[in-house]
């Protein structure tokens, strides 16, 4: 899939069912649907969303990414990227939108935590300058899994 063809914009209500079936696929606690409801919703608080333009139609959403701002602050909340549509640069391009989007905001840093085991994410957040900073010791309820602290300056 050519990068050109995915389409960016900011969630709204009617994309809640497919956020709902991405965060499923994606995360062993997903969010509720309230949860995605009041990210909509809540102030400084950014989610966007991806699909691919084909033949001048949108396909079902690959990713979301949300995000929340809080002075010159930003933490990356969550991002995923449909499972059957990884490794085609929908993540890059969704934190790509992220950091644009946190520069017209005035924003200095940007916070996430992450999952120790998780190398695909790891190489992501490291292509985009984040370093770590701490760590969370059995952050992960379930698996119990360390969360590395990372931390970009933009």
């Amino acid at each position: 899939m050519a990068v050109e063809r995915l389409q960016l914009w900011r969630a709204s209500s009617t994309d809640l069912e497919g956020l709902l079936e991405i965060d499923r696929k994606c995360f062993s606690r997903p969010w509720s649907r309230q949860m995605f409801l009041e990210e909509l919703t809540g102030k400084r608080k950014h989610l966007y969303v991806a699909a691919r333009l084909e033949q001048g139609k949108l396909s079902p959403l690959l990713g979301f990414i949300c995000f929340h701002c809080c002075l010159d602050e930003a933490t990356l909340i969550r991002i995923a990227v449909d499972p059957g549509c990884r490794q085609q640069g929908t993540a890059a391009l969704l934190m790509r939108k992220m950091f644009a989007r946190l520069k017209q905001e005035k924003i200095r840093e940007i916070f996430l935590e992450v999952s120790i085991v998780n190398r695909t994410a790891l190489a992501l957040y490291q292509s985009f300058d984040f370093h770590r900073i701490g760590s969370r010791p059995k952050y992960y309820a379930g698996s119990g899994e360390d969360a590395l602290l990372m931390k970009a300056v933009l």
